[in-house]
């Protein structure tokens, strides 16, 4: 049996008392529509546990570790990834120890949509080792969260300095800075039709990226 299965296999009866189901590698939590996930992989010899948010109304193809960060990297942590020989259990419960310390607890105060962009807009920089990604891509979570709750006075100030952002930001591909400056250009039209415009424009991208990352959600609400 491969290490990624041991520990899946350890780690499931623990996570669905938690409330995540698992697919792909991953268990996850749907509320609100927001995916808390945490992920295994082992793209060597070693396995690593990854925390990460999905806000389902950001357009997307697959899954990905934006809005989050591997476990072992944070500065208060005190798990190690995990190589053969390793003591398996030693480690699944130390995995359940920053769980409870550090993963749940801060899911707990971006439970929605509206505490997620509180805390972006309070406590931006206290948000810097739990996601590893750059400022250009906190300012693309904050126009479609103010999408989502049609809040189009943030949005307003917000699109031109993401804007900025997206045209400066070098590590972009061409495809990449295009493809955002599009969303820019189409959150610019939704403000213009109204609450009714973005909150159908909003449910089509759930729909989307459920069907695209979680279909096993889907089908357990069939």
């Amino acid at each position: 049996m491969s290490l990624l299965k041991q520990v899946v296999n350890q780690i499931r009866p623990y996570m669905q008392e938690h409330g995540y189901q698992f697919s792909r590698n991953c268990f996850y939590s749907i509320y609100d529509n927001i995916a808390y996930c945490i992920g295994l992989d082992m793209p060597g010899g070693l396995l690593y546990a990854t925390f990460y948010v999905m806000p389902l109304y950001i357009p997307c193809e697959n899954r990905y570790y934006s809005y989050g960060n591997r476990l072992h990297v944070l500065p208060f942590s005190h798990l190690a990834p995990l190589h053969e020989g390793t003591d398996v259990l030693s480690w699944c419960e130390d995995f359940y120890k920053e769980l409870e310390k550090v993963v749940f607890p801060f899911f707990s105060q971006i439970a929605s949509p509206s505490q997620l962009t509180n805390l972006i807009e309070k406590k931006l920089y206290s948000l810097m080792p739990y996601f590893s990604c750059p400022e250009v891509q906190i300012y693309r979570l904050q126009m479609f969260n103010y999408l989502y709750c049609c809040n189009f006075v943030m949005l307003d100030r917000l699109i031109p300095k993401y804007r900025l952002s997206v045209q400066n930001s070098t590590f972009f591909s061409y495809g990449v800075r295009s493809r955002y400056l599009q969303e820019i250009e189409k959150a610019e039209e939704l403000v213009s039709s109204g609450m009714s415009g973005c909150r159908e424009y909003c449910m089509n991208r759930i729909t989307e990226t459920l069907q695209e990352c979680f279909p096993e959600y889907l089908n357990c609400k069939k």
